[in-house]
């Protein structure tokens, strides 16, 4: 007998000792507390994945290495030359300027290339300088007839070092190319809708070095319109180049070790503020009573069939024919075509919900009562 006594000693303080664990549990909305169960689960299983891959993998990384770099430059600058004449003093314009057609004599083009590799290597190319004319429809939508010039015939290159230079001037006559363009004008009787005149430099350089080869093509060009009585200069004066030689090494990881201890800690304090959540948390008691939410959703599914009054009506008007479903009302309102009211509980509210239709011979009514529920209303949650 001491010792059935005993156990039912231990049994009812365990009980205890759970009821007031329970009732100290603090009360979460139900989705907060399943949005965070499914953040730190899901924080738990990703930690998991990671911390498996970094034992499944071999810890070798591929990274690029960049073994050699150069930069090349190819540049025109120019000077444009004026005919004598009684007008102006000076003979020479520099950049930036409108220019007069008519007394324009020629264009002085400067033309620079660099190289500048960050190691030495076996430099080698060449390059050319042409002009071209091109004589176009509206809008240049067609070429009618282009003519090339050579102003620079092509040059080669080579030397061994980090860095190479080359600079050279041309004249472009660009009042003998006016000059070819009124003799067509005049020989054939077209007149060009556009015209314009390109200098083009085209270099082609290459640098070999012990990681390997790097080849480029640089070409800066310079427009120029000849159709009015002034003209400007633009196009790509400049065109730079950067070049690199790569190659991919296979490293071994260093990390390693520090990841898998920060992917396992992860994993443990995700699971035990998991834990911690279930156990220490509850969701917070739905007090809305059932009547209510009922009245609730055939207001939301009928709103456009009910309309909802502000009187004071609690219960059902003496002598009213009650029915048993709103089904039932909605099918009465349908019949005798009258809408269905909805008396809304005022400041001192009520403990039934009537709807009615109101006739001049007769009131139909249906009610829900809003009992109490000791069930309902004493639930108490032990959801792990």
């Amino acid at each position: 007998m001491d010792k059935q006594n005993k156990s039912e000693n231990i049994r009812e303080k365990a009980g205890l000792l759970l009821k007031s664990f329970a009732a100290r549990r603090k009360e979460i909305p139900r989705q907060v507390r399943n949005l965070a169960t499914l953040l730190l689960a899901g924080i738990s299983i990703a930690l998991l994945g990671a911390l498996a891959w970094s034992y499944n993998s071999s810890g070798e990384q591929e990274i690029e290495n960049v073994t050699y770099y150069c930069m090349q430059e190819a540049v025109f600058d120019y000077r444009v030359h004026m005919v004598p004449n009684d007008f102006f003093e000076d003979r020479v314009l520099e950049p930036g300027k409108a220019y007069m057609t008519e007394l324009t004599d020629e264009i002085i083009v400067d033309f620079e290339y660099h190289f500048v590799g960050e190691e030495e290597a076996e430099i080698s190319g060449e390059y050319a300088i042409f002009a071209v004319l091109e004589a176009h429809t509206a809008e240049q939508e067609y070429l009618v007839w282009d003519k090339e010039f050579e102003l620079l015939s092509e040059e080669s290159f080579s030397k061994s070092g980090s860095d190479y230079s080359v600079e050279e001037e041309v004249a472009v006559p660009f009042r003998e190319y006016l000059q070819f363009t009124n003799e067509v004008r005049e020989e054939t009787g077209y007149s060009p809708a556009e015209l314009n005149l390109t200098v083009r430099a085209d270099i082609t350089a290459d640098a070999e070095t012990g990681d390997g080869s790097i080849q480029e093509a640089l070409s800066p060009v310079m427009k120029i319109p000849m159709g009015g009585s002034t003209f400007t200069v633009g196009g790509n004066l400049m065109d730079e180049r950067e070049s690199q030689i790569k190659e991919t090494v296979t490293v071994a990881g260093t990390d390693d070790e520090s990841n898998r201890a920060l992917y396992a800690g992860g994993v443990t304090a995700a699971a035990i503020g998991l834990v911690l959540l279930r156990l220490l948390t509850v969701p917070a008691k739905d007090k809305t009573p059932p009547q209510a939410k009922q009245v609730e959703r055939i207001l939301k599914k009928n709103k456009e069939r009910i309309v909802v009054t502000a009187n004071g009506v609690t219960t059902a008007p003496p002598g009213a024919i009650t029915v048993q479903s709103f089904d039932e009302l909605l099918k009465l309102a349908d019949e005798i075509g009258k809408p269905i009211l909805y008396p809304q509980h005022g400041v001192a509210g009520g403990s039934e919900h009537i709807f009615l239709i109101f006739t001049p011979e007769q009131v139909y009514a249906y009610s829900i009562k809003e009992e109490t529920d000791a069930s309902f209303n004493q639930l108490e949650s032990h959801s792990f």
